[in-house]
């Protein structure tokens, strides 16, 4: 219990560092994102809103997946998947079970393919 509860503690001090990195990576993708869709807005008003909105969706998507490593104790597929379904609703508005059910499923393939090099 106690190696647990050290590796938990040594887990939470770089997530910050982890969740700041993953944040700032999305809303770069996102901004670049935002150049190719065309809303009434200025380009840089779309690069902006984009950009903040893969942000939060990255953001959501760490902090879930942190919690859900630290809780089972290991990284696999279902991890990626219930973390990127809670991504998706999180953050599509409109139309939060599909985003869910698609972000969810987009994470947990990408995540079961990378183990054992299956690609």
């Amino acid at each position: 219990m106690k190696d647990n509860k050290k590796e938990f503690i040594k887990n939470l001090k770089t997530f910050p560092k982890k969740l700041f990195s993953d944040a700032l990576k999305g809303y770069v993708f996102g901004s670049i994102f935002g150049v190719f869709v065309g809303e009434k807005k200025s380009i840089l008003d779309n690069m902006h809103c984009t950009g903040k909105t893969f942000a939060k969706m990255s953001a959501i998507y760490s902090t879930t997946e942190f919690a859900l490593e630290n809780i089972q104790g290991t990284k696999d597929a279902y991890t990626a998947a219930i973390a990127g379904s809670t991504a998706g609703a999180f953050c599509n508005k409109n139309h939060r079970l599909f985003g869910s059910v698609v972000f969810g499923a987009y994470a947990g393939l990408t995540e079961y393919l990378s183990e054992d090099n299956k690609i």
